[in-house]
């Protein structure tokens, strides 16, 4: 019992460290989207950068992270479309950022963006700096046949440091 108490404190003493460390609940701003008409909102942590940029939001951290926002295909226009739509997106955001070796994970799952359900699923490559680059893909619709594109990606060897701004980023998405 001694054994499991001390290594509770020392995890307890961790995550306090960890998040009194991190950015988590100090945010910058609230960003609408889309900008014409606004959806949903995103709360962007502080220390982040805010750039609007041909249709989309890119949200960048002090780290190498990333964090994308954009309106899906008007292709996409049902649950099943999008289903459908989640891996060619994925392997789309790879290509858009220059990603060497990109795979995408097969595996697409249910997963909750703030208010909101939404489909995911997972991408890994090379950036052109040489290092090894995850990458979230999200899709979900505030508003039925609207869909919605969030991609976050970052270096492998930011996971850590960026992991409980980007949970932050996907928790904030707030309908308008």
């Amino acid at each position: 019992m001694h054994r499991f108490h001390a290594a509770w404190q020392r995890f307890t003493i961790f995550a306090f460290l960890t998040l009194a460390g991190s950015s988590l609940g100090e945010f910058h701003e609230t960003v609408a989207y889309p900008e014409k008409d606004p959806l949903f909102t995103v709360e962007v942590p502080k220390g982040w950068q805010i750039k609007h940029e041909d249709g989309a939001i890119r949200l960048s951290a002090p780290q190498s992270a990333i964090f994308l926002v954009q309106q899906v295909s008007s292709n996409v226009k049902d649950a099943e479309t999008a289903k459908e739509a989640v891996l060619p997106l994925a392997d789309a955001q790879g290509k858009n950022f220059d990603l060497k070796n990109a795979q995408i994970s097969t595996h697409v799952r249910d997963f909750e963006v703030g208010e909101y359900k939404g489909l995911l699923t997972d991408g890994q490559g090379t950036d052109s700096a040489g290092y090894e680059t995850l990458w979230q893909v999200v899709i979900f619709s505030p508003i039925e046949g609207k869909y919605f594109l969030l991609t976050s990606m970052w270096t492998k060897g930011d996971t850590e440091p960026t992991e409980a701004d980007r949970r932050a980023l996907f928790n904030s998405v707030k309908s308008r």
